[in-house]
């Protein structure tokens, strides 16, 4: 049996840091980055995993495509972190997929769904107007992928609260968890998914390491 393929698209890159939290010193490009490596490294003993970028480069939304269609990939996941205007934004994470009901919005829903499970301390904005939790967008990056394919933000960059998050390699592990086991759900592989122990262990760990997350969001 052939093995699956994915691609895992780390958002902005080269010239184009994306969202930035200067007081951090954090950049979109950066952190996407290095969600994505991680979720490399998670899926590759179970299916076949192409990069669009492994550094510091930047491509066009066409190119990003482009790379899932020559590849005959069977599922593109785009992983970026959010901005906003206002500075007390919640934690908060989301997920696009294209308008319509196909099998992107199963894909995108299944990550949505671990990483909740493995972050729980943010929330999930979701638009259940057509029955399920993603959000639909017509991004170009999405549009012109031909397998089904998903951008999910991890979380609001430009907050003192979510830069803090995202910061934590710990975080950023279970972020990269979520999209695997989102990804390995969707081609059916649950076998090789994380027992309910296994997910309760994760979440201790970042328990642990996000004291003083926990600390800095009181009274936010």
């Amino acid at each position: 049996m052939m093995r699956k393929k994915v691609v895992l698209d780390a958002g902005h890159g080269g010239h184009d840091p994306g969202a930035v939290n200067r007081a951090m010193g954090l950049e979109e490009a950066d952190m996407a980055l290095d969600v994505c490596k991680r979720a490399r490294d998670l899926l590759l003993p179970y299916v076949d995993v192409i990069m669009t970028r492994d550094d510091d480069r930047f491509l066009t939304l066409s190119e990003r495509a482009a790379i899932a269609n020559k590849t005959g990939a069977d599922a593109f996941v785009s992983y970026h972190f959010n901005s906003a205007s206002s500075p007390g934004t919640a934690l908060s994470y989301e997920g696009f997929t294209t308008r319509g009901q196909n099998n992107s919005d199963r894909l995108c829903n299944a990550i949505l769904r671990h990483h909740g499970k493995l972050s729980p301390e943010q929330k999930l904005r979701a638009d259940r107007a057509d029955g399920d939790i993603d959000k639909e967008a017509n991004f170009a990056v999405l549009r012109n992928t031909a397998c089904p394919s998903c951008l999910i933000e991890g979380e609001f960059i430009h907050t003192s609260h979510g830069g803090r998050l995202i910061a934590n390699p710990t975080k950023r592990q279970a972020m990269a968890e979520a999209v695997k086991l989102g990804v390995l759900e969707f081609f059916e592989m649950s076998s090789a998914g994380l027992t309910d122990e296994e997910v309760l262990d994760i979440i201790g760990c970042i328990e642990s390491s996000c004291q003083d997350l926990r600390e800095g969001l009181t009274g936010v």
